[in-house]
């Protein structure tokens, strides 16, 4: 490779980084444990055309997290902690019920339900969803 071209491809590099993350609004998505010590959270999101991997088993203190730059997606999980599970839009662009997170969103798994908060790490939490 001439050694103009690492220059020419870094720059287009950097300019496609930069348009996800200035260009378009960009939004993380973390669905965190806060659940008792040892308790395992499993986290199954999705949108219509991205399964993001499955179910993920989520360790007490961790979090799972993804980021996506579409302004037009809705994204469900289902969290299930042992015999229970709840459902619910972890994002929704066109949805006035669903909390608006601006570049994030962080959905905390307690021991009585499902917090929201619009910053990470996750303040001023409130409840939305119970067990």
């Amino acid at each position: 490779m001439e050694s103009k071209t690492l220059p020419v491809l870094l720059t287009a590099f950097l300019v496609l980084a930069w348009s996800c993350s200035a260009a378009r609004k960009c939004t993380e998505i973390h669905v965190v444990n806060d659940l008792d010590l040892n308790d395992v959270l499993d986290v199954a999101c999705s949108s219509k055309d991205d399964d993001l991997g499955g179910k993920h088993a989520i360790g007490s203190a961790k979090d799972f997290r993804w980021r996506f730059c579409e302004k037009d997606v809705v994204y469900d999980c289902i969290l299930t902690w042992g015999p229970v599970s709840t459902l619910f839009h972890a994002f929704d662009a066109g949805d006035d019920a669903t909390p608006r997170c601006g570049r994030v969103c962080s959905w905390v798994a307690k021991p009585d339900g499902i917090y929201f908060s619009d910053t990470f790490p996750p303040k001023s939490l409130n409840l939305t969803h119970s067990w």
